[in-house]
């Protein structure tokens, strides 16, 4: 089944399966941040008596709200694209896991 977006950014009832968001998804915004002036190429880093951080900002709140990001990484993998995707494998099987319960 297709869905069909109308001008409102929502989709037909018709065409939506049943359980499925009605919203539109966000137009994507792309940047490059090795050109972006205030970023300078930024990537994440833990500056020193922040240790703890990377696991603080990867904690679910209420097992409603998950974060993934290679910010959240503190598994030896953090400011990667290696880190940020085993955190959205961890953020998922969070999800799965609240599912369940």
């Amino acid at each position: 089944m297709s869905a069909t977006w109308s001008s409102s950014g929502r989709v037909s009832p018709a065409s939506r399966p049943p359980g499925a968001c009605a919203c539109a998804p966000p137009a994507p915004r792309r940047s490059c941040s090795r050109r972006a002036r205030a970023s300078g190429g930024a990537y994440t880093y833990t500056p020193m008596g922040a240790e703890d951080a990377r696991a603080e900002l990867a904690r679910p709140l209420e097992d409603a709200l998950f974060f993934a990001g290679e910010a959240t990484n503190a598994d030896g993998h953090a400011a990667t694209v290696h880190g940020a995707i085993e955190t959205g494998y961890r953020a998922a099987g969070q999800l799965g896991d609240a599912l369940i319960q």
